[in-house]
């Protein structure tokens, strides 16, 4: 009984981590690379790249912490743009990409 119990919990612990991910290019842990159109928006712990992208099934944005902004010359030209951003996919309600190098962000036009 406890063996089964145990192997309930452990299959229902997996469900809301599957049930994420939707999206091939937005799974967990991969190397992605986004391309949407950027809007920029200043938080508390850093700056977020919203990126408007119609075919995604969640909000994708990418993430430079507080203080790595000086680090992204261009990053004032990305709104309203075009960009692409490359990097390791975290979920968390949405799809996020940490980034830390400024070849993380290319501006397409």
């Amino acid at each position: 009984m406890r063996f089964r119990l145990v192997l309930f919990i452990l299959a229902a612990s997996y469900l809301p981590a599957s049930a994420q991910l939707n999206s091939p290019q937005l799974t967990q842990g991969a190397i992605s690379a986004l391309r949407g159109v950027a809007h920029i928006k200043e938080g508390a712990e850093g700056t977020y790249i919203e990126i408007e992208m119609p075919s995604a099934t969640r909000r994708v944005v990418g993430y430079i912490p507080f203080g790595d902004e000086p680090t992204f010359p261009n990053l004032g030209l990305a709104e309203g743009h075009t960009v692409e951003i490359t990097g390791v996919v975290g979920l968390d309600g949405g799809a996020m990409i940490t980034m830390t190098d400024p070849n993380q962000l290319a501006i397409q036009d």
